[in-house]
């Protein structure tokens, strides 16, 4: 899937500009990044678009990527990558349909499990938090709750 939304290497995109973008999606990304930057003191570099994907927020911790988001038109994708003992702890989490399709259809290969989710809803984002936390604990114990 070649993605559109910030393609141009020479301008990094700003907060104000993705979450135009966004659009609705924008809270989900709001939410998302908060709970990364809270529970585990990471904040994103933002990487330059390749050939297929526009400019995306690397969160790497330790030398290692704990998430990519890749913003596009009205939403957004996360990428969690699972080694196998990942993988095996994930299989028992309680993920909603999305999450779970993706897992389901990843193929464990030797680098790991990718699992490119695309971010949707509420449920998305506290997927996407289980599957972070399996791959890496978080320093605090706090879990996703919507905004209220």
């Amino acid at each position: 899937m070649t993605r559109t939304a910030f393609m141009d290497a020479s301008h990094v995109p700003t907060e104000g500009e993705i979450a135009r973008t966004l659009g609705r999606s924008a809270t989900l990304w709001k939410r998302l990044t908060t709970h990364v930057a809270e529970s585990y003191g990471i904040e994103p570099t933002f990487v330059p678009p390749s050939r297929n994907y526009g400019w995306e927020a690397k969160y790497r911790k330790g030398g290692k990527t704990l998430l990519s988001l890749t913003p596009d038109e009205g939403g957004f994708t996360a990428l969690v990558v699972l080694g196998e003992r990942e993988t095996a702890a994930a299989r028992e989490l309680d993920l909603g349909e999305r999450a779970r399709g993706v897992f389901d259809e990843a193929r464990q290969l030797r680098d790991g499990r990718w699992l490119f989710v695309p971010v949707e809803s509420e449920r998305d984002v506290d997927d996407v938090g289980r599957l972070l936390a399996v791959k890496r604990r978080p320093r605090t114990a706090k879990t996703l709750t919507p905004e209220g």
